[in-house]
């Protein structure tokens, strides 16, 4: 195999390793859009479902919604809360024990926009 014939060998295959890099770059950054867009979504329906059901354990609390994460492989949500005007471990223990309940309520809200919800993780983000 002479000179010619790897520099012809080299102009084939390197457009075809450059449009792969491209693409998987490409699928990597629209993955990144449907995460923020599905976290966006997420924060808004489990922020509704926190105000309706918290309401009913204690009057005088605050549970507000920080943060939605969602894992790269979508199998688990980081959802991060605060309460107002203390912390209270009640509230805290009632939340995460209704976390199944909470993504049946997601899986009923979101059918024809998610196919599969994933797990909910409530982590407490503490008072100043």
């Amino acid at each position: 195999m002479g000179p010619n014939k790897i520099i012809q060998f080299y102009n084939i295959i390197f457009p075809i390793t450059n449009f792969y890099s491209f693409f998987f770059n490409f699928s990597s950054f629209m993955k990144k859009i449907k995460n923020e867009k599905l976290s966006s979504i997420l924060f808004i329906e489990i922020a509704e479902i926190l105000n309706e059901e918290v309401r009913y354990i204690k009057k005088n609390f605050l549970v507000t919604l920080m943060k939605v994460n969602i894992n790269s492989n979508m199998n688990r949500i980081k959802v991060y809360i605060n309460i107002y005007p203390f912390l209270d471990k009640e509230i805290i223990y009632f939340i995460r024990s209704k976390s199944r309940f909470y993504r049946k309520l997601l899986s009923k809200r979101l059918r024809y926009r998610v196919k599969k919800v994933p797990k909910l993780d409530f982590r407490v983000i503490y008072n100043n």
